[in-house]
């Protein structure tokens, strides 16, 4: 799970929001995120846009 933050973290450092936001809803959308790791709010700090 780390991993997966980290590479978000990395996506929006970077400026690649959509990206980043992605993974973060499939994570979402598995039932993979919440707030036991505490970020779950700070991960989701964009809404999905559609592509």
């Amino acid at each position: 799970m780390e991993v997966l933050y980290q590479r978000i973290r990395e996506l929006r450092a970077a400026g690649m929001d959509y990206a980043a936001n992605t993974i973060a809803h499939e994570m979402l959308d598995l039932g993979l995120l919440d707030d036991a790791y505490g970020q779950g709010a700070a991960v989701l700090s964009l809404p999905r846009t559609a592509g």
